[in-house]
């Protein structure tokens, strides 16, 4: 009689085989022959035996086996047949002595497939056991773009033999070994293998356990988002219910990291609403108990960007006539200053904090766990947090009317655009400024280049590309070379206008439904981004008195037509330095705008390496550079 734990085994194997083809899908086991068609004249790499992670483990190697078993791997053969009566002894086997006996796998893009010992796999994997003892055969794809983040795993096993460890995204055993100070071409010592295997495994069974199965990001991807916060060691060195605590505290964020959407954030308190509540509505906040609000700068006062944050504060204090206080934190520009910093705002009796940098947000992010009644706000674009809000400027929207200002000062149609790094929103900001050249001159080009490169030399890029008319660093100050400028013949410098932010109104907007009492919460896996621009009145532009009548009213009108909502920069056909990106009648939406990595067709130069980055730019880059192509 067969034994009952096969007809329990064949069930699952029957249920799931029953779900795929519902679903229309093969039913049965994967087989690697049927994926890879050119398996036999693929390169064979020996790599060892020890033991694999079952779930690891997707599929047999021969077709011809793969009708024996669900894809879960279940038994779907009659309990009556010669397979059945070999899989419970198997299982009787493993029950009363274990089996010892290793099987055979090729490895093949970080799965694994079955050589010999397909049931062995079925009988571990219904009695829900980590790992079994394999022989383990790489088979190695051919070089190409699909397959690059493989080639890191392979160079990251190759220091650190690893094979839990799986990120969905290119750069993760990269930043993983700069967590762990090493790099990916020398061999780790193997205490710190150990140990890095034995931490991951750890936060791995608190992961799955907490529901990390469901999610898209790997365990790895959640880990390194742990490592953000938290000490590696500390996976060691504290007890299962700190890290469940701390796997609570942070599961929101997983879930927003997971989402692919923003929560785009409207400026619901205008003007008028503003004057309506003053009147009818008690605020939350008043002089005799004003609200305060810390800001978190990484440099001091002098630096530019500072600089603008702080006129923005000034303004919120004159603004709210001492509803608000505010304090400035500077020099913040380390993990410890900034949590001090925090810690100092809190001690005060902030109940709103500003981060001004997108390089402190993960800082920021270890002490908005902890205080949950305290709103943070930082900087940024594109960085998914829950305990975080971010914000920042639709700059494009400006950018867009400064190149129709720098086309037509430019006789030779030559123009040039200097950059900072390429994080998001810069290469919307540079593509916009193109697309505003070529609606005035058709003929121009944009010759880029950045200043946040090792190799950066502005005279030199100057002389060697002829050319007058330059966009820099912008500013709301009138300097001679920010914004738009071009240079005489005498070698002066007269300056035409600049695109800025308006942080004081930023601030007011975001400000203004707190001190009513809006607490509102947001949907767990939804990150909140405040992404505003012209219309909303947190960016402007400054023109030159010297500019013509027509010039002025040309920028103007179209100004008028951005607010309005009558002109959309990122609508229409759109073509890069290497195709096609949009047709007529289709628009960007904001995700494809805030992640764009490519260049439009009148642009000359690339976006520069990771390794061309000087090292402010790189450490910008490692928080929100955009995906660099090779």
């Amino acid at each position: 009689m067969m034994n009952n734990d096969y007809l329990i085994a064949k069930k699952l194997g029957d249920k799931d085989f029953h779900r795929l083809i519902n679903e229309k899908k093969d039913p049965f086991l994967k087989s690697l022959e049927d994926e890879v068609k050119n398996l036999s004249i693929l390169s064979k790499q020996y790599v060892g035996t020890f033991d694999i992670p079952l779930h690891m483990i997707v599929g047999t190697v021969n077709n011809l086996r793969k009708r024996s078993f669900a894809e879960n791997f279940m038994p779907i053969m009659n309990e009556n047949s010669e397979f059945a009566y070999k899989w419970n002894n198997l299982f009787e086997s493993q029950v009363n002595e274990g089996i010892n006996e290793p099987i055979k796998v090729y490895e093949y893009l970080q799965n694994f497939y079955v050589i010999e010992g397909n049931k062995r796999v079925s009988v571990m994997k219904f009695l829900n056991n980590f790992a079994i003892r394999a022989e383990v055969i790489r088979v190695l794809p051919e070089r190409n773009s699909d397959n690059e983040l493989y080639y890191e795993f392979l160079d990251f096993y190759s220091v650190a033999p690893i094979y839990e460890i799986v990120f969905s995204k290119k750069g993760g055993y990269k930043e993983l070994a700069k967590y762990l100070n090493k790099d990916l071409n020398s061999p780790w010592p193997i205490e710190l293998v150990r140990e890095l295997e034995a931490s991951f495994l750890r936060f791995y069974s608190i992961f799955m356990e907490k529901g990390g199965y469901q999610l898209s990001m790997t365990a790895a991807d959640g880990l390194l988002l742990y490592l953000k916060t938290y000490s590696i060691d500390s996976l060691l060195d504290k007890s299962r219910n700190i890290l469940e605590n701390r796997m609570n505290l942070m599961w929101n964020e997983f879930l927003s990291s997971d989402n692919n959407e923003f929560l785009l954030k409207s400026t619901s308190y205008n003007q008028k609403n503003w004057d309506i509540l003053h009147l009818f509505n008690k605020p939350s906040y008043d002089e005799k108990h004003p609200l305060k609000v810390a800001f978190i700068h990484n440099d001091d006062e002098k630096a530019l960007w500072i600089k603008e944050h702080v006129k923005g504060v000034n303004y919120i204090n004159n603004v709210f006539e001492n509803i608000v206080l505010c304090k400035n934190y500077f020099n913040c520009d380390s993990d410890n200053a900034v949590k001090k910093a925090v810690d100092e705002a809190i001690s005060w009796g902030a109940k709103v904090i500003f981060g001004t940098s997108s390089t402190i947000v993960y800082s920021l992010l270890n002490k908005a766990l902890e205080h949950k009644d305290i709103k943070f706000f930082d900087c940024a674009l594109n960085i998914k947090s829950n305990a975080i809000a971010t914000y920042y400027g639709r700059m494009f929207e400006a950018k867009f009317l400064m190149g129709i200002l720098a086309a037509q000062l430019a006789d030779n149609h030559k123009i040039a655009y200097i950059a900072d790094a390429p994080v998001y929103g810069t290469i919307a900001n540079l593509n916009a400024f193109a697309l505003g050249v070529s609606t005035i001159d058709p003929k121009a080009s944009v010759y880029v280049d950045w200043s946040g490169k090792k190799d950066f030399d502005y005279n030199n890029f100057i002389l060697k590309n002829d050319i007058k008319v330059i966009s820099g660093k912008d500013s709301e100050e009138e300097n001679a070379t920010y914004g738009v400028y071009k240079i005489n013949e005498d070698g002066t410098y007269s300056n035409y206008g600049s695109a800025y932010f308006k942080w004081g109104k930023y601030y007011e907007l975001i400000l203004k439904p707190i001190i009513y009492g809006n607490n509102e919460i947001n949907e767990n896996d939804i990150a909140s981004l405040y992404w505003w621009g012209i219309k909303e009145g947190v960016l402007d532009i400054r023109l030159s008195k010297e500019l013509s009548y027509y010039s002025l009213k040309t920028i103007n009108g179209f100004k008028n037509e951005i607010i309005s909502g009558n002109y959309s920069i990122f609508e229409g056909k759109l073509i890069s330095q290497e195709g096609i990106i949009a047709r007529e009648f289709e628009t960007l939406d904001y995700k494809q705008i805030i992640g764009m990595d490519w260049l439009n067709d009148n642009i000359v130069g690339v976006i520069p390496k990771i390794s061309e980055l000087n090292d402010g730019s790189q450490k910008l880059f490692e928080v929100s550079g955009i995906r660099v192509k090779k």
